[in-house]
Order: C-alpha cells, then structure tokens, then sequence
C-alpha cells in the first residue's frame, strides 16, 4: 500500500502547533480525515476516562467523534488504549469499512496512527494539567493571586476594571476547625468552603487563595454588598459519614472600588490596605479603603518600620510613676513606663504601643524596659541607696512565647538583683481569659520571687474571674472604676461597689494600688475605704529617671 503524500499530510497536519484541546481535537480530526479513505477508515472515536484528584476535581469521562462516514460497521474494531499520568486513559478506536476489519499492513498503520493522536492530546492535557497548576491553589480550586492580578490586568486593558470591587477577608476563627477535626479534614472544610463561594459567582468574577485562610475577590459592584453579607456569616457543614457537624463562619473584610485603577497591582494594594485597617479594629470588622485609611497605614508603617532603628539608638526612655503609701505618703516602689523621642518630639505610649502590640514587636519592647530598669536597680544599688520594687508591663502578646519565665529571670540575674524586686504587670485583656496557662506564668514567676500584678482591674474581661483563678499579688485599680469628685447618676452605686471590692481583694490577702488619682477628695476617699497605696498626678506624673530619682531624695512630706 503505496500513500506516503497522505501519511506525510497527517503528520504535518497532527503535529501542527495546539495550545488547547479545542485546536488539538480540529487538528486530528484533518489529520485523521487525510488517511480515511486509503485506510478504509468510516469512524475513529477517542474516549478520555480520568478520575476525581485535586489537580482535576471532576474527573472526566468524554466521548470525542474523530471521524465519521456514517457507515454502519459489523466488523471488530482496531482499540488502543493508553494511561495517563493523573490515572485514568485515553482510548483510541477506529472502524474499518471491510466486512473483514483492517488487514495486517492496515493495521499496523492505524497502530502508528493512534499512538500518535494519543501522544497529541496526551501533551494537551498536560499542557492544560500544568497551566491549571499554575494558575490554580490546588488545596482550594480557587484562583493563585498571579491568575487574579493577570485577570485584573486584562480587565484594566479592556477598560472594564471600573465595573468591579475588589475583597480581602481572612475566615474568622478556621483554627477552630482544626481543633475539633484533624488537619485532612480541615482540609475538606476549607475547600467547601471556597465551592460555596465559588458556586455564587457570575460569569467574570474571581476568587483566589493567598495562603492559609486568606482569599481575595474581584466582584461585580452591584454584587458587592451581597458577598459581604454572605462571607460575614456562612455556613458550612462536614459530613464523611462518621463524623458530622456545622461551622460557622466570619470573617474580618477590607474592600475597595476599583475606579482610577491604572496598574494591576493597585488592585491587591487598595484591598490590602482596606483589610489592615478592618484587622486593627477587630476579628469580624469590615472596613472600605479610602484615601484616609491609606494615609493612617503608612503613618502606622512608619512606626513599625522605624521601631528597632529607634530602639538600638536609645530613643526609648523609661519614666517612673512613684507608687505611694497613702497613709505614710511613702514612696515604696514604681511603675516603669516608656516614652519614644522620636522626629523632635516626645511621643506618648498611645501612639506607639498598641501599634507594637498587633505587630507583636511589643515583646522586644516590654524586655527592653525590663533590662533598662534592671540596670537603673543595679546603679542605685551599687551607689548606696535602698532599692525599691519596681513593675513593668508585659503585653498578652508575652502568651506566644515559649520561656518568658526563664528569659525574665535571665534578664533579673544578668545584673545580680534580687528577684522580689522586680513586679510583672499583666494588663486585664480578653486575651489573658486563659487562666490556665496564666496560673502556670503566674505561679512560674511566684515561685522564682517575682511579684504579679493585674493592670486596670475594672475595665471588663471578667475582673473577678482573674481574681478568682489566678493567685496574683497585686491588684491595681483602673481610674474609670474610682467614684469621680461631682455629684452624678448613680454615684451611690459606684461608691458601694467600690468599697466592697477593696474590702473582697483585701480578704483575699492581695495588695491595692489605686491608679490615675488627681485629686485630694479621690485621695480622701481611697483613705476612708481602706485602699493600700496610690498612682497618679495627685502625686506625681511618670517622671524621668533623674527626676524619679530626685522625688526619692525629699519625698512628699
């Protein structure tokens, strides 16, 4: 059998250039159409069978016509059938016009024929399975960020970028998930989570996956509120036939228009900008981003940003508030704060440590002042003068660290102190409600002859449950709690409770510092009910070092 022209004309055509399947089947279907009639070929199918995997959720079970003369065939057909490297096959079949089916020289060509229709749609669909990859979070099936910014930039090119809203949120509390289910099934729960998402989306909208549980959207504006409301409550249920149960979803949200957008990467900035400012609030808060917003970011990175430059050059400055005896006036001890001198200017613990706190750089912060004061002990030591104790706030971000005991004490015996002398100061927050690992930090410290102290008793997060559980030494009042001097609605109440708090803590063998007292009257008060010892500008603000120092020198009396 003598058609080199038409084998020549199938393989030029086949191994054509296909950059999809679509191009690849009309390729080989005129490959496969140029040898028919020589080879007696009326039908050539190819079936793809692949089964579900995460790089191809649905599988797939697909029937392709390559050919067909519309002749029926009684004969046994030429069927090849090769794997695919995600499991699965590609089966090629082709059906003779001879009574008889192909003869032995037909049949070797056919051969040759399906191997190379199977090597063509075999590199297809490896050309697709990478290009899916790439552009694809394979835990999720959402979108990689690079597919979602090279979509932004083809919208920005057509001029329709301004007909959508971009969304960063972060899942509220999916570590949850992980507590309760093990990390495989976790798994599952994050990717229903994005089919959920996903299933609502119209033609031309985007999710994709950041990492973890960090996802971004670009929607279309007058869809932009709905998704809102749907990510701030969703529900999403597991169920593999032995364990079941429902989660429910928040989730902290910034988001932004996409008007006067120029640049692809814009798109993720505005979002991402938005999504800080909705974090700093608060886990579940939404936040639209603005030009203010942007504005209060880059203040607040520039506080981060210059924070360690400013710490290795000493523009940190510890002050002392002298804590006093109220019936002695004696000054026993001190709460050691820090001021920033920075651009000029003395900047307030306000402007700096709570940016510090959500950054976490807070920790370097809190063991700085510690080593500042432990060095001023050890000068007054060493001078002659009778050391007195000393407290230092440490921040609930101190809960991460695996030895803050040990480190504290390292930092206590570096300069040779006697540890009683120094206090650690844990500010009543929502996040020191795990009394457990408190009571273990607590008493870790007790036993190593530090003191501790509950910072702004009163100012909520279950005050007396802290009390209740944790053995603490010192309790310190918050200012808001004292009775004020006038007269107003429901001052009866607040001089009640006040009294029995302190006389409740006194019972409970625990010390009592009043904070923030300004006036005499307050002083008076806090005498009559039997409070230890008080801070605050009746006495004194927090003082420098030398001015601390020369407040210790004549007293109050």
């Amino acid at each position: 059998m003598n058609f080199d022209n038409d084998l020549m004309l199938f393989f030029r055509t086949i191994y054509e250039d296909s950059e999809n399947m679509d191009k690849c089947s009309a390729k080989v279907k005129s490959a496969v159409a140029a040898v028919a009639d020589k080879l007696d070929i009326v039908r050539a199918e190819l079936a793809v069978k692949m089964p579900a995997t995460k790089l191809c959720e649905d599988g797939a079970d697909m029937l392709m016509v390559l050919y067909d003369r519309e002749k029926d065939v009684e004969n046994e057909p030429f069927e090849a059938s090769f794997p695919l490297f995600e499991g699965g096959f590609i089966t090629v079949t082709f059906y003779s016009g001879n009574s008889n089916g192909f003869d032995n020289e037909q049949r070797n060509i056919v051969e040759i024929i399906a191997n190379t229709v199977f090597i063509q749609f075999n590199r297809v669909i490896m050309q697709e399975l990478v290009t899916h990859v790439i552009k694809t979070d394979i835990e999720t099936g959402a979108a990689t960020l690079d597919a979602l910014i090279n979509y932004a930039g083809m919208l920005i090119a057509q001029n329709r970028i301004e007909d959508f809203s971009i969304i960063f949120f972060n899942i509220h509390n999916f570590k949850y998930v992980n507590k309760v289910l093990n990390y495989e099934q976790g798994d599952v729960v994050l990717r229903n989570y994005t089919k959920t998402i996903y299933r609502n989306l119209s033609d031309g909208e985007m999710i994709a996956r950041l990492g973890g549980d960090n996802f971004v959207m670009l929607v279309k504006n007058e869809s932009l509120r709905e998704y809102i409301d749907m990510l701030s409550f969703m529900n999403i249920r597991y169920d593999d036939g032995k364990v079941s149960k429902d989660f429910i979803f928040s989730a902290t949200i910034g988001y932004s228009s996409t008007v006067g957008i120029r640049y692809p990467r814009e798109v993720m900035a505005r979002a991402s900008i938005a999504y800080a400012a909705a974090r700093r609030v608060g886990a579940g808060h939404v936040m639209e981003y603005s030009e203010n917003i942007k504005q209060e970011l880059m203040k607040i990175q520039g506080v981060l940003s210059n924070f360690m430059a400013g710490l290795m050059a000493g523009e940190f400055e510890v002050y002392y508030q002298p804590k006093v005896r109220i019936e002695t006036k004696e000054i026993f001890g001190a709460e050691a704060l820090v001021r920033w001198h920075r651009k000029g200017r003395l900047s307030a613990p306000v402007e700096f440590i709570p940016l510090l706190t959500n950054d976490g750089s807070i920790i370097k912060l809190d063991y700085y002042v510690l080593e500042e004061v432990c060095k001023w002990l050890r000068k007054r030591i060493d001078m002659g003068f009778e050391p007195l104790r000393i407290s230092v706030n440490f921040s609930r971000k101190h809960l991460e660290e695996k030895n803050m005991i040990g480190n504290i004490v390292a930092l206590i015996d570096k300069y040779e102190l006697d540890h009683q002398l120094i206090e650690i100061e844990l500010t009543e927050s929502e996040d020191y409600q795990n009394f457990e690992l408190i009571t273990e930090i607590v008493n870790g410290l007790r036993a190593n002859g530090i003191v501790t102290s509950m910072d702004d008793f009163g100012t909520g997060f279950s005050s007396l449950n802290m009390i209740k559980n944790v053995d603490l030494q010192v309790i310190k009042i918050d200012k808001s709690f004292i009775p004020l001097e006038k007269d107003y609605e429901g001052k009866d109440k607040d001089l009640i409770m006040f009294y029995y708090i302190i006389k409740m803590v006194k019972k409970l063998g625990k010390e009592t510092i009043a904070e923030g007292v300004e006036t005499e009257q307050q002083l008076d008060y806090l005498r009559e009910v039997g409070c230890d010892a008080v801070q605050g500008f009746v006495f004194d603000k927090p003082l420098p070092a030398v001015e601390f120092e020369k407040r210790l020198a004549c007293g109050y009396n």
